[in-house]
């Protein structure tokens, strides 16, 4: 592993003198600015491409050991299949393997620790905090009613809508978002007793 990162740094170092000769062999030669621009880009995305590389080889596939314990008592398994997943970057796609626990082969996945550490991410910091009470609001709805947010102009209703988007997304629940003059409307989809999503009637069209 420690060869291949040294090699990896090695490449990015060789691309970034590369690009560094081309800016001043173009200025010197008098190359159009469009066609300079358009070989910078292509070798940025190609230096970010080799940089994500070097950062999922870095990471691993998350082996934390034959078998978990979590805080409940749970104890699940390392699974021998890894989990496939494809990343979807600016620099292009990546297949990662991922090391995956569980029960038993052929029964749910229960934990990806790769996956875990990068979903705990969201919680860190600034941004972090406001999933926290947005996460808070949902976590606290009762059966059968719905919580309410106030917009206004440090916050707006869209900015609230977009974060109880994310907050019901990381909880992996699926909430209903209404919004009556600036104030929104949210419960989680299914709930018993809860408010019927409202549907705008059409107006006829006058003939």
């Amino acid at each position: 592993m420690m060869m291949t990162q040294e090699a990896d740094l090695g490449n990015l170092t060789e691309m970034a003198e590369g690009l560094k000769a081309f800016v001043q062999q173009a200025a010197e030669e008098g190359f159009a600015a469009h066609e300079v621009e358009m070989e910078i880009w292509q070798r940025v995305l190609a230096m970010g491409r080799q940089a994500m590389g070097r950062f999922f080889d870095t990471q691993g596939e998350g082996d934390v050991g034959d078998s978990i314990e979590m805080p409940d008592g749970q104890q699940w398994q390392r699974l021998d299949e890894p989990h496939r997943r494809l990343y979807q970057s600016i620099f292009g796609p990546f297949e990662l393997e991922r090391v995956v626990y569980g029960t038993r082969e052929g029964q749910k996945i229960e934990l990806v620790p790769l996956d875990e550490a990068e979903r705990n991410t969201q919680l860190i910091g600034k941004r972090g905090g406001l999933m926290r009470e947005y996460i808070g609001y949902i976590e606290r709805l009762e059966d059968g009613h719905a919580g309410k947010l106030q917009g206004n102009e440090v916050e707006t209703t869209a900015a609230i809508r977009r974060r109880l988007g994310s907050a019901a997304k990381y909880l992996g629940k699926e909430l209903v978002v209404q919004r009556v003059g600036d104030q929104l409307y949210f419960w989680e989809e299914g709930s018993p007793g809860a408010p019927k999503r409202r549907r705008r009637r059409r107006k006829a069209k006058s003939s």
